[in-house]
């Protein structure tokens, strides 16, 4: 049974007792929603089973936005993101499909994960290529739309740590985003401009940005840090608690686990809680917890976040601290200001006295006493504590840091520029009079004295070239000294280093006032921001730029094509650089050209797209066209997608570019031409293979020994499919649909296939064994347990394809059989015995079995497959380990005349199953792609990877198609040019 969980209370994982806690068949969360695009597009389409005319009728547009339910059959992704807003694994957590009604439902185990988080997302349609759609999991209806899409967005445009941002936050932008898009009419955009356009709205919107600046300045976040990530006793097993981020300094001391609560409260001057909690939250699985601070808390010592009570409880003050860690040294820290009277043995300081930079001293210090302090045998709060606390009440820094608040002040600093690109720094200010300024933190402790009446101060700090530096300037006055003043500054002595091929100036329209200057990412290379003065030939001709963080930026000045700017680049240190380009002519410019091969379902479906980058395409789809140049063959397409700043164009791969699959990977060259005029030159990519998943063809065996088998009477192919001790053998049409799932299913057999071969009438010769022999139980107790050839007679063509009765059987081959081959020249049964390194042969003439005699012996274990060329004058043999493949040359009467052990040596981890081309080219699955190795033994990576990360099994060429499957996994893929 399944016990449905609001997202706002998920089951408890801290345990307050230690009674084991009652099993619950299964807790799930259940999202729900629908998924809407808008009418005109076609970009999210179903993963179909077969092809549905239905699905491409349009239906009704949705509440009068434009927006219309996608078809049934969209798959829905419950993904976890990075603060980059991309996936973090390539595999979803969860999946679901959408109904007719465009409607998606989603069960999430409780078990696995607690919800909500604001760095989980549901996702349709492929992020890829920009068209997708996604909404943050944060209740449980949850519709996915252009402007939930364009919302996620602006909450990463942001740069705030997503897990560090309240879900309250994410639901109120949520809601002030639907308000702020409800007269836009998405009936006449495609999806990639629909989202577009929704996030530059969104970013327009004042009332929106307003807010969300109001909540995010005010947002309280950290981790909590107990011993062995427990508060009270060990929460259970889940799948994200490997994603916990490592310990703090102290040894032992781990982030909890998800659903601890956390509140924030007033406390007195004796530490007592004064009234209710002025907020609560509740960890997330990595440990991290955060809200947004109400009016009424300010930063300080009388407001507390806790967790736990009694021995247990864990406290930290708000010191304003970017990351406000919860852990036995902040509740150390807490007991120190409340107690520092009896602390330091002198009356008690109020607990408001101590502001937030002192808070933040005292921790500081309160964590550096404890840097390698042993805990022995403290695995609770309450030991810890007891084992802490004496060490650091006699820590000197500790005590003079806790002495020092309310005492001598700290001297203030004039504001100094946070880069310089000298190697010292001047640092002014006012201090106490007579007393006297330290300054730790450079590369030598600097200080200075104050005469009686004299209050300002002027020190030079010595500094590291190219280093980050904390300065620590200090007041000390007697044998009394402040608490310290931090000064953070970075020293930068290198210059800007600007990377003109990542630089595009372009003049569109051919008139001068028109030429834009654009640089993607790390166009200039820097340590940060750096300001760009772009000067041209003409009068007055210049314009100044400031790039982003990650060293973009785009500009406008008046310039003809063919004209050279200067570029000037000053870092925020004042170091320069220059560079320069010239200004390209009114076609687009091409800068790099990118292939991503989308597995999809079914040959309508599957499908090759490239990205390129550049500038000036044509946000009209129409006027883009895409040519392709191959040695093989040219064609062109038009692109899918064009993205606001026109530097970025989406297109598919056409057809004819390649005719077999021995022709690829290739070079192909890119030309785009937009209104007619095409761009400054051609960039090239590698073509790999078109890849698909063939959804009807859905395999039921464990992946492990398939062999695949060219049937070249009926033009289909075979597959032996082991799952357990059950054995059978699939019969596939020449386009990879399934015709029978087991040709074997009408007779009574006690065999294990292994593989098989047809002999001359087309009638099959299989390698097996008796299934005792493999654990099963007898169904044939008359015939004898063996490892042999059987020859099978077969009835009927097509989806009737059977085994009618076994005619023979060979003689026993004293070892379990691996892959055959028949070569019909010589009238010769090759079979491989894997384990003894061995290959068989025996003649078979008129239906009759020879006595076996071994063709080759001592070869490397195990063998792997066989495979004869179609002439049948070579076997190729992949054997080992480390995977290699022999070649052997065959006489007219089937004996091996050479052996060929360097053909392809070494070749790594891999199944080894072979097939063969009309032009002798030899393929075989490798790791988890396929390799394919030429008549002379020179190898190309035809696909690096096919998907994911498990092994390639069987393989299989026919009509320039290859075929093939991965170990544990349903999936038949077909592989063509």
């Amino acid at each position: 049974m399944k016990r449905y969980l609001a997202l706002a209370s998920a089951a408890s994982l801290l345990i307050l007792s230690c009674q084991p806690p009652q099993q619950v068949t299964l807790d799930v969360y259940r999202l729900q929603g629908s998924v809407m695009v808008p009418q005109q597009d076609q970009s999210i389409r179903p993963v179909q089973m077969s092809f549905d005319p239905l699905g491409l009728l349009m239906t009704d547009a949705h509440a009068a936005t434009g927006l219309v339910p996608v078809p049934a059959g969209v798959e829905v992704r419950l993904l976890r993101i990075d603060d980059e807003g991309r996936p973090v694994s390539s595999e979803p957590i969860a999946t679901g499909r959408t109904d007719a009604n465009g409607r998606y439902t989603l069960d999430v185990s409780a078990t696995d994960m607690t919800l909500p988080a604001t760095n989980l997302v549901l996702e349709a349609g492929n992020y890829a290529t920009g068209n997708y759609l996604r909404n943050f999991v944060t209740e449980e209806q949850l519709d996915l739309t252009p402007v939930t899409t364009a919302m996620v967005q602006l909450m990463v445009d942001r740069r705030e740590p997503l897990l560090s941002v309240p879900v309250t936050v994410i639901q109120e932008a949520r809601q002030l985003s639907l308000q702020g898009t409800q007269s836009i009419d998405y009936s006449t955009v495609d999806l990639a401009n629909a989202l577009s356009n929704t996030l530059s709205s969104l970013k327009a919107n004042a009332t929106l940005t307003t807010r969300l600046d109001q909540l995010l300045t005010r947002v309280v976040s950290g981790r909590v840090l107990a011993p062995n990530g427990r508060v009270a006793a060990a929460p259970g097993f889940r799948i994200d608690q490997f994603l916990m981020p490592p310990a703090e300094a102290l040894t032992g001391l781990q982030a909890v686990s998800s659903d601890v609560a956390v509140t924030l409260s007033r406390i007195d001057n004796n530490g007592n809680v004064v009234g209710l909690p002025l907020a609560t939250a509740r960890t997330r699985s990595d440990g991290s917890y955060s809200f947004v601070l109400p009016a009424e808390a300010q930063l300080g010592s009388e407001f507390v976040v806790s967790v736990g009570s009694g021995p247990s409880l864990m406290r930290a003050m708000l010191s304003g601290s970017a990351q406000l860690d919860i852990s036995p040294l902040s509740e150390m820290t807490t007991r120190l200001i409340i107690n520092n009277g009896t602390v330091l043995s002198r009356p008690k300081v109020p607990i408001s006295e101590f502001s937030a930079p002192e808070i933040i001293a005292i921790l500081d210090a309160v964590q550096r006493s404890t840097d390698g302090a042993a805990l022995g045998g403290a695995n609770n709060i309450s030991a810890v504590l007891s084992v802490i606390e004496p060490v650091i009440q006699s820590d000197a820094t500790v005590r003079n840091n806790l002495a020092a608040a309310g005492g001598v002040p700290g001297p203030t600093v004039n504001n100094v520029p946070p880069v310089t690109a000298e190697d010292f720094v001047v640092l002014q200010g006012t201090a106490q009079t007579g007393s006297l300024v330290t300054v730790e933190g450079g590369t030598q402790p600097v200080s200075v004295a104050l005469g009686a009446s004299e209050s300002n101060y002027s020190i030079q700090v010595p500094l590291k070239r190219n280093s980050n530096h904390a300065l620590r300037v200090r007041s000390i006055v007697g044998g009394d000294a402040s608490l310290p003043t931090l000064v953070n500054i970075r020293t930068d002595t290198l210059n800007p280093r600007v990377v003109t091929d990542r630089i595009v100036a372009r003049n569109p329209s051919g008139q001068s006032f028109e030429t834009i200057i654009t640089g993607g990412t790390a166009a200039i290379e820097d340590q940060g921001r750096v300001t760009l003065i772009i000067t041209g030939p003409k009068l007055g001709n210049a314009v100044q730029l400031q790039t982003t963080e990650a060293g973009a930026f785009e500009g406008r000045l008046a310039a003809d094509s063919g004209d050279l700017l200067n570029i000037e680049a000053v870092d925020e240190a004042g170091n320069r650089s220059e560079a320069q380009i010239v200004v390209g002519g009114p076609g687009p410019v091409v800068t790099s050209v990118m292939q991503e091969t989308v597995i999809t379902r079914d040959a309508p479906f599957a499908d090759r797209v490239i990205t390129v980058s550049g500038a000036g395409f044509d946000p009209t789809l129409a006027n883009n066209r895409i040519t392709f140049i191959t040695d093989y063959g040219q064609a062109s397409s038009q692109p899918r997608s064009v993205s606001t700043d026109r530097r970025t164009l989406v297109a598919p791969v056409p057809d004819g570019l390649a005719s077999k699959l021995s022709e690829l990977p290739t070079e192909a060259q890119v030309q785009v031409t937009t209104d007619n005029v095409p761009s400054n030159n051609n960039r090239s990519f590698t073509l790999f293979p078109r890849l698909s998943a063939l959804s009807q063809a859905r395999l039921n065996g464990n992946g492990r020994s398939e062999h695949y088998t060219l049937d070249t009477v009926r033009n289909h192919f075979l597959m032996t499919s082991q799952l357990g001790s059950a054995s059978s053998i699939l019969n596939f049409d020449g386009n990879g649909n399934v015709l029978t799932r087991d040709v074997a299913a009408d007779i009574t057999h006690d065999s294990i296939f292994r593989d098989v071969a047809l002999d001359s009438a087309g009638n099959f010769l299989i390698s097996n064994f008796d299934a005792t022999l493999a654990g099963k139980n007898r169904e044939l107790p008359d015939i004898r347990p063996t490892y042999r050839i059987s020859h099978y007679e077969v009835a009927g063509t097509g989806t009737e394809l059977r085994l009618s009765r076994r005619a023979a059987e060979s003689a026993d081959l004293g070892a379990e059989p691996g892959a055959i081959a028949y070569n019909r020249t010589a009238n010769q049964i090759y079979v491989a015995l894997p384990s003894q390194g061995r290959i068989v042969r025996m003649s078979f003439n008129g239906n009759i079995f020879g006595r076996p005699e071994t063709l080759a012996s001592g070869l490397p274990t195990p063998i792997r497959d066989i495979q004869l060329t179609a002439d049948d004058n070579f076997m190729y043999v992949s054997l080992g380990n480390n995977l290699s493949v022999f070649r052997l040359t065959l006489n007219a009467q089937g004996d091996v005349d050479l052996l060929d052990s360097n053909f392809a040596k070494d070749m790594g981890n891999g199944n080894g199953h072979l097939t063969v081309d009309t032009d002798a080219n030899l393929y075989l699955t490798l790791g988890t792609g396929i390799e394919r190795v030429n008549p002379r033994g020179q190898r190309t990576n035809l696909v690096p990877v096919l998907q994911g990360l498990q092994p390639t099994v069987g393989l299989l060429w026919l009509n320039n198609q290859l075929y093939t499957h991965q170990l544990n996994q349903p999936d038949l893929y077909r592989i063509a040019p």
